[in-house]
């Protein structure tokens, strides 16, 4: 798929990850949060300018209406997406296997068919809407609906905190209770410990690598 993906996820179907979607149509305040705009639920015909705003957008309902999203399918011709498929993140067989209590799924299946079906147009690349079923078998959650995973993302002050704590030696545990008294309650976290954790690896990782260019240079320049 031709989608940029930053901060966003979109739950896949095979193994419940979720991949990060950057769309260009999202208004937020500051880079940080959502913005509050009510969503009226997409009608059959109604067109946008590409899949990434069809996706962002049914995200950004379920955000408003308290239900996650994923991608269910495509198609393409020669190549080129043609048609799409985005379902709620409930969608799929319950699992049925012995689950284990410590390592619990953390997206319950109910085989759920909400889900919005929009086509490409061939003359202009802009997509349409060509159903939407909004019948979910499950209750919703909209106060919770920033905490699945396709909502969540790291705000700029975030990175910034964790960046400062990181460089001061201060452990991830005091680093993320921090954050979390910023915050006002794990309740309002718009991410997980775990985003946190996964940011701060990647700043390392490209510390370490600097690190090794610096400290390579300063060999041969000695040598």
């Amino acid at each position: 798929m031709d989608f940029e993906f930053e901060n966003q996820c979109i739950e896949q179907e095979e193994n419940e990850e979720y991949e990060e979607l950057e769309s260009s149509s999202v208004q937020e305040k500051n880079n940080d949060g959502e913005t509050t705009e009510q969503l009226s639920p997409p009608e059959v015909n109604t067109i946008f300018n590409s899949e990434t705003e069809v996706c962002e957008y049914y995200r950004r309902y379920g955000l408003q209406n308290g239900f996650g999203i994923m991608i269910r399918n495509t198609r393409k011709i020669d190549g080129v997406n043609t048609y799409l498929t985005v379902a709620c993140h409930r969608y799929g067989e319950p699992n049925q296997k012995v689950v284990d209590s410590l390592k619990p799924k953390p997206v319950v299946k109910t085989n759920c068919k909400a889900r919005l079906c929009a086509k490409r147009m061939d003359d202009d690349n802009k997509w349409y809407v060509t159903q939407f079923d909004n019948k979910h078998n499950h209750d919703l959650s909209p106060s919770k609906a920033h905490r699945f995973r396709c909502n969540r993302k790291l705000t700029k002050h975030a990175k910034r905190s964790l960046t400062l704590y990181d460089e001061a030696g201060i452990p991830m545990n005091k680093s993320y209770n921090a954050l979390v008294v910023e915050h006002g309650g794990h309740e309002n976290m718009p991410f997980s410990k775990k985003d946190c954790e996964n940011y701060m690896r990647e700043i390392r990782k490209l510390r370490l690598a600097e690190g090794d260019a610096v400290a390579l240079q300063n060999y041969f320049n000695i040598a």
